[in-house]
């Protein structure tokens, strides 16, 4: 596989890597076991509150606050991931061009008759 290849499929594996970070709720521990938080963009964009379904629980601030940093952390490890993808996919036209210009066959001169 040529190196261009190589590195657009890095990129692509890192762009479902974004969406999984953006959507995937975490879950953070709480007094009565592990508690699931909103999704981070929801969090994150939104402001939602994470303590929302049921019975509220026994150490709700504390789950709430947990559950932002979570989110965000999250949120921003998303944007970096991002970031890499967008650079990774950057190098992959960068190989691609170098690729394409190392098979274009040598240009010859041709005699045009003058001088």
């Amino acid at each position: 596989m040529s190196a261009w290849k190589s590195l657009a499929l890095l990129a692509a594996v890192l762009v479902v890597g974004v969406g999984f970070l953006v959507v995937a709720t975490p879950y953070v521990p709480g007094d009565d076991g592990d508690y699931q938080c909103a999704a981070p963009w929801d969090v994150v964009r939104h402001d939602t509150d994470s303590v929302r379904w049921g019975e509220p629980p026994v150490d709700e601030d504390g789950i709430e606050r947990r559950c932002r940093v979570a989110a965000r952390d999250q949120f921003d490890l998303a944007g970096r991931t991002g970031t890499a993808a967008v650079l990774v996919a950057g190098l992959s036209v960068v190989a691609l061009a170098r690729d394409h210009r190392a098979r274009r066959p040598a240009r010859r001169p041709t005699s045009s008759g003058r001088g």
